[in-house]
């Protein structure tokens, strides 16, 4: 499998596995921005990237913004 292929299931993993902890799109997917969400929606959202963070082995969330789109520019 090349990596362009391995990354490319990766990002489709997120954005699904983003979507079933959220109820709606990341932002790279056409989701909202964090300036639009509720508080708790808001939280909702941190959660979701703190545990797919941890699924795919890593400690920081800043190394999947590109995933999902970095929703403090939008």
């Amino acid at each position: 499998m090349s990596i362009y292929k391995a990354y490319g299931l990766r990002y489709a993993y997120v954005h699904l596995r983003y979507f079933e902890l959220t109820g709606s799109n990341a932002l790279a997917a056409g989701g909202p921005s964090t300036k639009r969400l509720r508080v708790a929606d808001k939280k909702r959202e941190f959660e979701a990237r703190m545990v797919i963070t941890e699924e795919l082995g890593h400690g920081r969330e800043e190394l999947l913004l590109f995933i999902w789109g970095n929703s403090d520019q939008n």
